[in-house]
This record gives C-alpha cells, sequence and structure tokens, in this order.
C-alpha cells in the first residue's frame, strides 16, 4: 500500500513538471465516438433533407401540412367510399370494375351481330310424310336397281333410273334428295319425248303393270300420276310405253321450282281408291284412281329420267303378305 502511494506521488510530481516546462500535453477529453453509418444516395443528384427520429420536424412548415393532408386525404379515402379523391392502386382497379358494370346495366338489350349467332341446330331433312297415314319406316338395306345406278345417301348421276324396296308394300312411299341439276347426257324416253323428271314408283309389280307419282320439270314444274296396266305382262319387251292412263287431278296447286343445292321431300299415298301427293308436307296433288288399279300390288320404288340428285332417304310400308320380296331383276322398262 505504502509503494502504491509512493508512485502515484511520484507519477503527479512528474506530470507538474511537464506541465511547468510546457513539454508535454495532456488531453483529458474522452476519446471521439465513431461516425454513424449514413444511407447511400438514391440518386447521382438526389440530396435528402435531414431528419430526425419523427422525420419531418427539420422540414418546412409548408412541407409538413402538405404531408399531413395527404396522409389525411387518404385515411379518409380508406374510409369513405364516396371519396374520389387519390387512392391506391387496389381502389382504382374496384372503381374501373364498378365502373364497366355500370355500363353493362345500362347498355340495350341488342340482339348479337350476325357473325356471332349460334348455328342453327342440325336435323335430318323432312320425310314429307306430314300427312301420310299409313306408317312409313325408314329403308335402310339396298335398293333393287332395275336400270341405271342408284344407292341410298349417294348421288345418283345416270340419265335413266329405276328402282324398287323390295319386302315393301306399294300403297305409299316418301323420298327426300337434294336437286343438283340436269344429267350430263340426255336419253329419250320409248314414245321418244325427253323429259326431265323424277318421282316414286307405287304398286310396282313389274315394269308393265304399276302406279307412277312424277314431278316434272317441263315445260314447267308439274304432278303428274299415271297408271300403266298391262294385264299378263311382265317386261319392257313385252308392253313397251303401252298401257299408259293420266289421272285427272281433283285437286292441285303448283310445285316449287326444283333450285339446284335445295333439299326437297316427295311422299304419296293411296287409302282406298283415293292418292294424295305431298311436296315438302304440303299437299300438290288429290284424285281418284281407276278401278284397274285395284288389281295392282307390288313394293314401292323410285324413277328419274335426265336429273341428277342426292338421294337422302327413301320410306315405305313393310310387313305383310303384298310387301313378299320377289327376285332383283334388271329390265329396260319405262
Amino acid at each position: 500500500m505504502t509503494s502504491v502511494t509512493g508512485m502515484t506521488r511520484s507519477l503527479l510530481a512528474l506530470v507538474l513538471l511537464a506541465a511547468c516546462n510546457g513539454s508535454v500535453q495532456v488531453d483529458t477529453a474522452p476519446p471521439p465516438s465513431p461516425p454513424a453509418p449514413t444511407a447511400p444516395p438514391s440518386g447521382p443528384s438526389e440530396t435528402r433533407p435531414a431528419t430526425n427520429a419523427t422525420g419531418n420536424d427539420q422540414l418546412p412548415a409548408e412541407r409538413r401540412v402538405e404531408q399531413q393532408t395527404q396522409s389525411d386525404r387518404e385515411v379518409l379515402a380508406r374510409h369513405d367510399p364516396k371519396d374520389t379523391s387519390k387512392r391506391g392502386r387496389g381502389h382504382d382497379k374496384d372503381k374501373d370494375s364498378d365502373k364497366d358494370k355500370d355500363k353493362d346495366a345500362d347498355a340495350p338489350n341488342l340482339p348479337p351481330p350476325p357473325w356471332e349467332e349460334p348455328a342453327p341446330p342440325t336435323s335430318e331433312p323432312s320425310r314429307g310424310d306430314k300427312h301420310v297415314k299409313t306408317k312409313l319406316d325408314v329403308i335402310k338395306g339396298p335398293l333393287c336397281v332395275t336400270k341405271g345406278a342408284a344407292q341410298l345417301g349417294r348421288k345418283v348421276v345416270d340419265p335413266t333410273m329405276r328402282a324398287v324396296a323390295l319386302g315393301t308394300r306399294g300403297d305409299a312411299a316418301a323420298m327426300s334428295f337434294t336437286f343438283q341439276g340436269d344429267s350430263e347426257s340426255v336419253r329419250a324416253l320409248a314414245s321418244g319425248q325427253k323429259r326431265r323428271q323424277l318421282g316414286l314408283k307405287l304398286r310396282a309389280e313389274n315394269g308393265c303393270n304399276l302406279v307412277y307419282v312424277m314431278w316434272r320439270l317441263d315445260p314447267k314444274p308439274f304432278v303428274e300420276v299415271s297408271i300403266k296396266v298391262n294385264p299378263g305382262k311382265r317386261t319392257h319387251e313385252e308392253c313397251g310405253a303401252g298401257g299408259y292412263t293420266k289421272i285427272k287431278k281433283a285437286e292441285t296447286s303448283p310445285p316449287p321450282s326444283l333450285v339446284v343445292g335445295k333439299t326437297y321431300a316427295l311422299a304419296a299415298e293411296i287409302v282406298g281408291d283415293e292418292l294424295a301427293v305431298m311436296i315438302d308436307d304440303q299437299v300438290v296433288w288429290r284424285g281418284t284412281l281407276p278401278d284397274s288399279a285395284r288389281s295392282l300390288s307390288g313394293p314401292a320404288g323410285i324413277r328419274s329420267d335426265n336429273v341428277q340428285f342426292d338421294l337422302l332417304g327413301f320410306s315405305a310400308p313393310t310387313g305383310g303378305s303384298a310387301a313378299a320380296k320377289p327376285k332383283c331383276i334388271a329390265s329396260e322398262g319405262d
């Protein structure tokens, strides 16, 4: 303890001696504290005003008032939906959405432009049997083609075509087709006439005994019904163009003109002695068959001369003793 006190006195003596001589300067101030870190400037030429903990105490009074006013506006905008002052980005989107809804509500209920209208639903073409009382069955099997070429669902191009649906009863029939114009070549009938026509065969016992319902095009569209009766004869070589009788109409209306690319339906039905013809479900011909037609019995079929068409469908009653299936024999009949 004595030694420590002596050392202290010696040091004080040395300090006093140095102070007297002016050779030693004693700095009794505390060491400087390290400089506080500063944030890097946000831009090469940007300067920020110095702020303290409150962030705006050192700003000019006008600037502090402006900032406080802006802050108050934002608070009011968040709580007042009627305020249209400056809002955040989310509020702007909501406002635009509300405007769009108001526009939709005020817009008139106008029909869509033609290019946006939905396409009409597709359906099978009419069979034309709306007024046919007899039940008709859709024929799906092959036809018995006795002259030319024909197939259901295919185009008929031969200038002369004759066909029947074996196994059908010939008191009624219907066909749907799309007209495709004249055939490329023209073939005259056995009588020498050059007709453009297509139609139905009823009670087609053979090429010499049957009923024809024809949609003729020349000199203008009309429906002609005729009966061909040749007792005891079966082939064209035996009867030729003989035995035809045109049936007088009791009621008629002009059929439409055949337009290329348009689809039509032709139907006919015999009830008792009365025969009715329909085109597109409209009755265009009515008449009474002669007594000789009662003896005819055979299937239903199709005939065409010097025209082309897509044969879309064919239907006729099936079943019964009158629907026996004879052999399919080619013939040169009219």
